[in-house]
């Protein structure tokens, strides 16, 4: 009943940063570490004895499904499955930040549940989330009350295309306007931004021009956001035989997807079912992803960052060191939707996401 229950309210998920990559690692440091051999020796021991096989499994079954704060190089982490186990999937750590150097010794990956991420974004950053309301529109209330008048109007005056698409007295109308309606506004921005995309990627094709790198990239995060929509909903041959309810399996059929399709069959793809995809992403009380935050981060030169966990693209929270400091970490976001051409103005745009995917919630300074 929970996983029926989850399919139908975790479909759309944020997906990871940019410039991120992932692989196979080696073994998890945990196993090489004295805790872990201390519970090898404990295990030998006691499996020796008959009558103490079945509490240590039970025993061991739930320490494996608590979450570790165990900081490691290139960690290995858990992703939980619809049974309550988890699946042992080994990832390297991910990089921050487009054109960002970092050493490997200032990047680290753990495990952490959402009130240590919380904390940490407390501690370092002085923000605190704010549930802005449930259910598909989550995203798009998260988002509303951070866009401001001036922004609207400095998108509203770009073009007089988007003025037809705004309307003439949303810019006047936005510091009255509630959260609702603002999300409203903001899905139907985001779904012409995106048929603009897909206008743009028409073009490369015409022309046979290689896409430049922003268009490469916003496209990858299309086409993972199309592969979770298909396949949750049963559309498309991608997630062939995968039932829409199996969520570890839908997780890992669309990264299987995103690493193994080549970028000219992204772009077929993308190509081929974008209107589809927009005309389901465009209704009212749908789920929302990255791809929108990508399009929203163009249309208002406004950047957006996602915190939290994302299991349906990652295992572990990066984390880096803080400048000057030799043990104090601070949270990266899983994802960050740049502005194109160094248009930024003003500050990010944040969410958080809740267990790991499915609910967003707003990240705010303290002070508001």
């Amino acid at each position: 009943f929970f996983m029926a229950w989850r399919s139908q309210t975790s479909r759309r998920y944020l997906r990871p940063h940019p410039h991120g990559s992932s692989q196979l690692s080696g073994p998890s440091s945990l196993t090489r570490s004295w805790p872990g051999i201390a519970t090898a020796a404990v295990v030998k021991t006691l499996l020796a004895r008959r009558a103490w096989r079945f509490a240590l499994l039970s025993a061991c079954t739930m320490l494996w499904m608590l979450p570790s704060a165990l900081p490691t190089s290139h960690s290995t982490a858990w992703m939980p499955l619809a049974t309550g186990r988890r699946t042992l999937v080994a990832m390297s750590s991910v990089p921050h930040a487009a054109g960002q150097a970092v050493g490997a010794q200032d990047i680290s990956s753990r495990r952490m549940n959402d009130g240590d991420i919380l904390a940490n974004l407390k501690a370092n950053n002085g923000w605190r989330r704010t549930d802005m309301g449930a259910g598909g529109n989550c995203l798009f209330l998260s988002i509303a009350m951070q866009i401001q008048a001036e922004d609207v109007g400095r998108l509203a005056s770009s073009s007089p295309d988007w003025a037809q698409v705004l309307g003439a007295d949303v810019t006047a109308q936005w510091a009255g306007m509630p959260a609702p309606s603002r999300a409203s506004w903001l899905r139907r921005t985001a779904m012409a931004d995106e048929e603009g995309f897909i206008k743009e990627l028409h073009a490369f094709r015409r022309t046979g021009e290689p896409l430049p790198s922003y268009h490469a990239w916003r496209l990858r995060e299309l086409y993972k956001d199309m592969a979770e929509e298909f396949i949750s909903s049963g559309i498309t041959d991608l997630g062939a035989g995968i039932p829409s309810w199996n969520l570890p399996a839908v997780y890992q059929r669309v990264r299987e997807l995103a690493g193994t399709t080549s970028d000219a069959d992204v772009l077929d793809f993308a190509l081929k079912h974008a209107g589809q995809y927009i005309a389901i992403t465009g209704r009212e009380g749908n789920w929302a992803g990255s791809s929108e935050m990508a399009a929203l981060a163009r249309a208002f030169d406004r950047p957006m960052v996602a915190f939290g966990n994302n299991w349906v693209t990652q295992d572990a929270i990066q984390l880096t060191k803080r400048e000057n400091s030799e043990d104090q970490w601070e949270v990266l976001p899983y994802f960050e939707a740049l502005v194109p051409d160094g248009r930024q103005v003003g500050v990010p745009v944040r969410v958080f996401q809740t267990n790991g995917g499915g609910h967003y919630q707003m990240l705010q300074e303290m002070s508001k």
